[in-house]
């Protein structure tokens, strides 16, 4: 069975799941193995090489997507080759997969209607504004996807040719500028430029040197990954699932240090900034309450600590 909650809590449905017989009915059926066939055998094949390489890298529903739109050709082609000598086998077929397939459409509508698609796996905000022509789609994703605030902001102060390097958040999605960020599992690339480095003004002038004059700082998305990230521990990789595997520290205590010599947190929550980094936009996630904030990286320090309350 597919249990939806296993890969990042992200809903596959049963359509392709219940197709599964239909297939197997078209591969042994051995009057249809023709040479025009050969297309369909080539598609099974690439579909099953790719959900092999998926299940022993990444599991995570969305990288299915390729597969997915394979699949999807192979199963109205499997319906009209069984339908040439078992026609009330391909009618069967049929009602069963529709069936299913509006069984996805109701849970994915009421994951957008709702803002709340499952005890799990909340849709917040509500998509049905938006999709109905009530809501923005500026509006929507400042509110769905916080750091949106700053990206609007980004193209009043980087000029064309200029990089904004992402400390603490690695989704770009969205950046209408020319951006370098690192995924969460991968070492973070301030950590390359940490120990290509003697300082910190020296990191800062290689980073200026690079074209990248702006530093994307989102304190609110660090905060998830900080402890794992100076002091390691364990990561559940399924929900409800009591297995966890060991990670280790991003960071060992020099580069950490180094680290706290650009961004650090106070007590009350503000963020510290090297005094070489400007903050020229900013904005709170609503929801955490941190900062997210756009710096200009300058030439040589100017004035004191920059601190954000």
């Amino acid at each position: 069975t597919i249990y939806w909650r296993a890969y990042e809590g992200q809903f596959l449905g049963p359509v392709f799941l219940l197709w599964l017989p239909l297939l197997l009915r078209v591969l042994m059926d051995a009057k249809h193995r023709t040479p025009r066939q050969g297309s369909l055998r080539i598609i099974v094949f690439f579909a099953l090489a790719y959900c092999a390489v998926w299940y022993f890298t990444y599991q995570s529903n969305r990288l299915l997507i390729p597969a997915l739109a394979l699949l999807s050709v192979l199963v109205a082609y499997s319906l009209a080759v069984v339908g040439q000598t078992a026609r009330w086998i391909a009618k069967v077929a049929c009602v069963v997969l529709l069936a299913a397939s509006v069984y996805n459409i109701e849970w994915a509508a009421s994951w957008i209607v709702g803002e709340s698609g499952g005890p799990d796996l909340p849709a917040k905000p509500s998509a049905a504004a938006y999709l109905l022509g009530f809501q923005s789609r500026d509006s929507y994703l400042r509110q769905a996807f916080p750091p949106y605030a700053v990206f609007q902001q980004m193209p009043d102060h980087v000029a064309k040719g200029e990089k904004v390097l992402f400390v603490g958040d690695y989704r770009a999605c969205h950046c209408p500028v020319e951006w370098l960020a690192s995924d969460w599992f991968d070492t973070p690339l301030l950590v390359h430029y940490i120990r290509s480095t003697s300082d910190n003004d020296s990191l800062l002038d290689r980073l200026l040197d690079q074209g990248v004059r702006w530093i994307f700082y989102n304190d609110a998305e660090w905060a998830r990954y900080e402890n794992l990230f100076f002091a390691g521990g364990y990561e559940r990789l399924i929900l409800d699932s009591d297995k966890q595997v060991a990670l280790k520290a991003r960071f060992t205590a020099e580069e950490k240090a180094r680290y706290l010599g650009l961004f650090r947190r106070d007590k009350s929550g503000a963020v510290v900034a090297h005094p070489r980094l400007n903050a020229v936009a900013m904005q709170k996630d609503p929801q955490i309450g941190l900062w997210m904030i756009l710096y200009e990286i300058r030439q040589k320090a100017e004035g004191k600590r920059q601190k954000l309350e």
